[in-house]
């Protein structure tokens, strides 16, 4: 799988994908540039981006017969007669690393603007040992080898764990990262090691407590109950000097302290300080894009028309005295015995347009 970066960048399917953005998901955009291409870029973009069948001789041309048959041993595409068929498998590029990952309504291999706004935010530890937590595809993990000492991901899911061992592959850091497939308590009970950095792109997304949502999003009525779980299960394993490093979605009112909301609560909780950027908030009604997007995967999970989905869920962070979600990027350490923690909000809200980045 090496050198499969190299055939991509050859036959013109990086820059293709990089002109629209680093680690970018615009489908739609992808869908109307392809129509120009020549092959066998047009069939690698079909494959990898668009998830239609792509001529199975034009791929082959470009990538060779070796890597395809890798690509199949991973059950990453398959045969289709005259074509290749991407089983549910996009190939993104982010922060000069490749990524097999998906970007369906269920995903295991997940990636989207949560995993872009941790993989920017992070901060490299030279030299030093870094944890990634639910690691799904290794993206996180990836990303901390190229400065750390040493990369240890945990994934729970051992089909994504399997696609995070491609990428680790495909992306030859070599053998300081180590993937591991095990439930965060599991590992907790057998690790000896501390950290540097721990890192966790958690499932983020505030549910109501009687409604479904899927695995990799479902956060607990605030949000937070993983996170919760990995904080207090890993201080333990946190150096003297280490930062735990984790984005979110949490809920909250409307004074720009945080006062008394979950987050802040939360760092009281297990006695760690540090900073919470606060990246943009949103009013929790009908007319927001971000409460309606929720809604249309609540509706999703829980077989219901959207408009239930959205009063159910407004209805419930209203009778809760909570009247904004906000999207936050958190490092924290631990206090000083008999220091009182305090976390500081920065709050980048004011410059808001769009999620996680202005």
């Amino acid at each position: 799988m090496k050198e499969l970066a190299d055939k991509l960048g050859r036959a013109g399917y990086l820059p293709f994908y990089l002109y629209f953005g680093d680690g970018n998901l615009r489908v739609g955009d992808w869908a109307v540039a392809a129509q120009r291409l020549s092959e066998p870029l047009r069939s690698l973009v079909q494959l990898f981006l668009l998830q239609s069948p792509a001529n199975r001789r034009h791929v082959t041309a470009a990538l060779g017969e070796c890597l395809v048959e890798r690509m199949k041993h991973f059950g990453v595409i398959r045969n289709g007669g005259s074509t290749f068929e991407c089983q549910s498998f996009s190939l993104l590029s982010f922060r000069s690393n490749l990524y097999f990952c998906q970007l369906n309504d269920d995903p295991f291999a997940y990636f989207g603007e949560d995993s872009v706004a941790l993989g920017t935010y992070q901060s490299p530890a030279p030299g030093g040992d870094v944890l990634d937590l639910c690691s799904g595809p290794g993206i996180q993990a990836l990303i901390a080898a190229r400065n750390a000492r040493h990369v240890t991901g945990v994934e729970v899911n051992p089909k994504a764990w399997s696609i995070a061992k491609l990428n680790k592959e495909l992306n030859h850091v070599g053998d300081h990262v180590e993937l591991v497939n095990s439930s965060l308590q599991d590992f907790a009970k057998t690790n000896t090691r501390k950290f540097d950095r721990i890192l966790f792109n958690p499932p983020l997304v505030p549910v109501p407590d009687d409604m479904s949502y899927a695995f990799v999003g479902h956060g607990g009525s605030d949000g937070l109950s993983v996170t919760d779980d990995i904080l207090g299960l890993y201080r333990p394993f946190l150096k003297t000097n280490g930062r735990f490093e984790f984005i979110g979605m949490t809920v909250g009112k409307k004074e720009s302290t945080l006062a008394g909301d979950p987050l802040v609560e939360l760092a009281k909780k297990h006695h760690l300080e540090g900073t919470i950027h606060v990246l943009s908030r949103h009013r929790i009604r009908e007319q927001t894009p971000l409460v309606t997007s929720c809604a249309i995967s609540l509706a999703r999970s829980n077989k219901i028309e959207i408009s239930l989905a959205q009063k159910q869920l407004i209805d419930f962070y209203q009778n809760s005295d909570f009247d904004y979600f906000y999207l936050f990027f958190c490092s924290w350490g631990k206090a000083a015995k008999g220091r009182r923690a305090k976390a500081s909000v920065v709050d980048m809200s004011y410059y808001y347009f769009g999620d996680w980045f202005a």
